[in-house]
This record gives C-alpha cells, structure tokens and sequence, in this order.
C-alpha cells in the first residue's frame, strides 16, 4: 500500500470513526428518551436537544488522538481520551447555553455517551487498525541485538526481514536480508512500512545520509529503545550511556503529576483507612490472639523518595524462628498482612502507586551495582504499581527486569497510568500464582 492510497484509507475510515461518535451518543439518547418516557422526547430530539447531541460527537471526535495512537499503551490512551473528550464536551456545551442559550444534553447522557463511544471506537480501531498501520506493511530490523530479539513477538508475523552483519546473530525464523549496507536495497525491493534501528543510529552502520534520504521518502525510521519502551511498557537502561544525563536526563518525574498525585493519593489512603479500619481492628485482634507472643504488627528498614529511610509496616505472619505462625498464610494469602501500609501513605512515606518498597540493605547494594538503580526512588514507593502488575505471576522476578518496569513508571507516571494499574490489579491480580503469594510470604522480594 503507497502512501497515497494509505491516505485516501484513512481518510474514509476518519469518516467512521466521525459515524461511530455519532453513533454512541445517538445510542445514548434513544436510550434516554425510552427510559424518561414521552414526555423527554420532543427535549431530546428536539431541534436545540440533536444539534447539542451533534455537537458532543464532533467534539469527541475532534478532541481524541486519530489512528495512529496504536501500541502497548492502548489501555491508557482510553483512559486518557476518556477524561479529555469529557472535558471537551462539558465546556462546549456549556459555551452553547452561555453564548447561544440552548440547553444542553443531560449530564449523564453526556457521561454515558462517551464511555459508550470509547468502547465503540476500541472495538472499530482493534479491528482496523492493523489494516492501516504502518507495521501493516512490514518491518525491517537493522542489527539484530537484545532490543530486536525482545521486540520480534511483540512484531509477530510484521518482520520483513533483518539486516545484520552475522548472519548467525538472528533467529532462525527471522528472514535475514544480508548486512546493514544493503538497507536502501532492501526498501526499493520490500517497501517497509517502517525501519527500526535496533541499536540506535551510530550501531546500525548506516550511513546518516542515507537514513535521512529515506526519511524524506516518508518512510518512518525509529529507534528500537523507543519501540522497546512503547510496546513492552519498559525502559532498556543497559542502553543507556553516561552522555545521554549529559545536559537532561532521560529518567525524570513530572513535578506537577507528582503533586497531582499526593493530592489524591492521600484521599484515596484516608477514604480506605477509615473503610477498612473494622477489618484492620479485626485483623489486629486476631492476630494478637492466634500469633503467639510478638507484636501485632512488624516493620522492615526501606529506602524511600530520595533514599530517605522509613519503617514498612504489616501484620506479623511468623514467629521469632521464622516459622508461619497460625494465621500467617492465611493473612498472605488474602493479602491481608499489608493494609498497616495505608499508615504509611497517611505519613508520606509511601504513594498508594509506585515502584515497590526495597529493604534498604538491598537498595545499597543494588544502587552500587546498577547506577541507574537509584532513579527509581525519584517517586514514593507504591503499594500497586507497573512492575508489581506486569510481573505479578513470576514469583521472584530478576531485579534488571524489574527495574525496566520501575523506571517506566518513574518516567511515565500519570493519573492515567495509575488507572491502568488499578483496573489490571482489580481485573488480573485474583488469578496471580500460588508461586507469587509463596514469595511475598517469604518476604523474599525486595
């Protein structure tokens, strides 16, 4: 597919998408005139009532990213077009009553009409999108390294071929097309939908000029940490060199998300102590009365923001000689033993999202192993969080893995992605491992 009649392809389906937002709130509002009875009809069919339904759906349609929002991210686009479109939509119908005095739609029939044309336009776009993605037409890896052989299943069947200087270097079911220097050889032949450098412009052994050339040919080039990042949810530190903190760094917080954050992280702490402070009180009975001699709740040295030191809190679940005591595993099991945690975001110590607590012993050896192990204490630690989700059923994960998830929280985080969290832990987290809840009762995790 040319990129001309790519164009003419998108052009059409932006025309469904602009059917589909049309199509949700309408939905909506038929929905709300059955329910309301007779006598909402003639408000919302009215001429004022269709041409405030019309105007919610274009400017859902106007407000939210168009087709080439693809990638693993998908779930959090929604979340954040959700909010946008709503916002779009309240302050337009509100510039209609103000300016023009029509009334506007109902309130929920605004709330519901975009929650419907988000699930419509997930279900248009999965089962379009790959039809008009640049992907659609084939990738070629150049240079074939750890970033390519992580990034070829998450490609699937998209791979064109490799280029690399071995041959033997690439997997067997890749095609291998020969080395980088026949890259403008290959895209005359394969046409590509996308080159991607698996090791950034200076490894990829082709010439600048080159690469700029077929830039202006509107093929689009990326580099495979980018694609890394973006598709697997993860940041490759290991690529990562000293000159790339030079004069920015790649690895940093958003003050203002931060503060955002702490605002409703608070509430929602305040809101679940005083919910659960029944089963919390329970809980405590319990186990000073079935634990043994000991104290009802037990603590652990972390390093905190900054490395700043600080007690983790939870319900004891062994005894003095590191024997389960009776209600031990049972607290682990129903992820009981943690809620003393929620006195620690109360204090600030800790964020309800956020990379996991690491004993501060362990932190000291792994920030002088891995330098760029200190930046995931640029945020609070979290009691959810992206690591803890994406690797929730691999017990004792590899802790360079695991920092991959920690930094692309620290880099990425916003309300959306905290969202993204919550619903997966909601959603996936009762079908974790027996292996994982064995970890955690260990307390073997850092």
């Amino acid at each position: 597919m040319n990129a001309r009649t790519r164009f003419h392809l998108i052009s059409l389906l932006a025309l469904l998408d602009l059917a589909t937002c049309a199509g949700g709130f309408g939905a909506i509002a038929w929905l709300y005139s059955v329910v309301r009875g007779p006598d909402s009809t003639g408000t919302v069919w009215s001429g004022e009532g269709v041409l405030a339904l019309s105007v919610s759906a274009a400017t859902f349609w106007l407000a939210t990213p168009f087709w080439e929002s693809g990638g693993g991210d998908a779930m959090r686009g929604w979340i954040e077009q959700f909010f946008t479109a709503l916002g779009f939509i309240l302050i337009v119908q509100s510039g209609l009553a103000y300016f023009f005095l029509i009334s506007p739609i109902p309130w929920w029939v605004m709330l519901a009409g975009t929650v419907l044309t988000i699930v419509l336009l997930a279900l248009v776009r999965q089962w379009i999108y790959p039809a008009v993605s640049a992907d659609a037409a084939g990738v070629v890896l150049v240079g074939y390294d750890s970033i390519a052989a992580a990034l070829a299943p998450a490609l699937g069947g998209r791979i064109a071929g490799v280029l690399d200087t071995e041959a033997e270097r690439v997997a067997p079911h890749l095609p291998y097309l020969g080395g980088p220097e026949r890259l403008e050889e290959v895209v005359a032949a394969r046409r590509p939908g996308r080159i991607v450098l698996s090791g950034g412009v200076e490894k990829s052994r082709v010439p600048p000029q080159a690469l700029l050339a077929l830039r202006f040919a509107r093929i689009p080039i990326c580099d495979g940490a980018d694609l890394y990042e973006d598709l697997l949810g993860r940041v490759p530190w290991a690529r990562l060199e000293p000159r790339d903190f030079l004069f920015s760094s790649p690895l940093h917080a958003t003050r203002s998300v931060m503060a955002l954050q702490a605002i409703y992280t608070n509430l929602i702490g305040l809101a679940l102590l005083g919910l659960l402070s029944p089963l919390l009180a329970a809980t405590a009975l319990l186990v000073g009365v079935l634990s043994g001699r000991g104290p009802i709740l037990e603590s652990v040295e972390c390093s905190g923001f900054q490395r700043i030191p600080f007690r983790l809190l939870r319900f004891r679940t062994r005894r003095g000689d590191g024997t389960p005591t009776l209600i031990g595993p049972w607290l682990t099991r129903l992820r009981l033993a943690d809620l003393p945690q929620l006195f620690n975001i109360i204090r600030g110590e800790m964020s309800l999202f956020g990379p996991p607590p690491a004993r501060r012993e362990f932190a000291d050896v792994l920030c002088a192993k891995i330098p760029l192990y200190s930046q995931r204490f640029l945020v609070k630690p979290g009691i959810l969080g992206w690591s803890q989700v994406n690797l929730r059923a691999s017990g004792l994960a590899d802790e360079a893995e695991r920092l991959e998830y920690d930094l692309y929280y620290v880099k990425r985080g916003s309300p959306a992605l905290d969202l993204e969290i919550s619903f997966r832990w909601l959603t996936e987290r009762p079908f974790s491992s027996r292996r994982e809840e064995r970890a955690q009762a260990a307390g073997a995790a850092p």
